[in-house]
């Protein structure tokens, strides 16, 4: 019962974690512009393995392909990292 709970416990601990990355971001990484109401993630695919399975949200399609362009530079200035 305890392994259980732990186990309970770590998953709610990583879920809010994950929650409050997703929440911090409120302007699009490339514009610098409010996300509004429909934004659009773009999910991590190049080699840095600090950023996989990741994603970022912009504001319009042309900003996904600012963030493919140079998703490197995007993803470190949105995680910090």
């Amino acid at each position: 019962m305890n392994k259980m709970m732990l186990a309970v416990a770590v998953t709610a601990a990583f879920s809010a974690i994950a929650m409050a990355q997703t929440k911090a971001q409120t302007a699009c990484p490339v514009m610098g512009e409010p996300l509004g109401k429909n934004p659009i993630s773009v999910k991590y695919s190049g080699k840095n393995k600090a950023y996989a399975g990741k994603s970022v949200k912009v504001c319009c399609q042309g900003c996904v392909d600012g963030v493919k362009k140079d998703q490197d530079k995007i993803f470190k200035k949105v995680t910090g990292k």
